[in-house]
């Protein structure tokens, strides 16, 4: 595996950590978007593999629906958890005014690490053959 690509894998990992240590101190905004940015940094990882890249997180959703999900590669629960976990990322960070729960946090983050487990599991396999 390239070595952006592992690095990739290594900021999903620690987005994880973070977004749970930032759970268990009720920081849920915070926690809800680093949740995201760890599905983000792993659908980036699993869409190099492909010789893509993305400045747009809007652009990169849509990647990685067409790359891995249309195609069969992965199921389309994965691209489905990716678009609420990006639309929740823009609430907890731009809509200050609503309150982001304890709940919406633990559900973004619930969706980030089934994501990032799936999509890692998937990229160490294709990495063998």
């Amino acid at each position: 595996m390239k070595p952006e690509i592992q690095a990739l894998i290594q900021r999903a990992e620690d987005s994880l950590r973070l977004a749970s240590r930032l759970l268990h101190e009720s920081v849920y905004a915070v926690a809800a978007s680093q949740a995201y940015y760890a599905m983000f940094y792993m659908a980036s990882a699993a869409l190099l593999t492909r010789g893509l890249r993305f400045k747009r997180h809007a652009s990169l959703v849509r990647a990685f629906g067409g790359e891995f999900v249309k195609s069969g590669l992965l199921p389309s629960h994965l691209q489905k958890k990716l678009g609420a976990a990006f639309v929740e990322r823009i609430r907890s960070d731009y809509e200050v005014l609503q309150d982001v729960t304890r709940e919406d946090a633990a559900d973004q983050l619930d969706r980030a690490e089934e994501f990032v487990t799936a999509v890692k599991a998937f990229l160490e396999k294709e990495s063998q053959r």
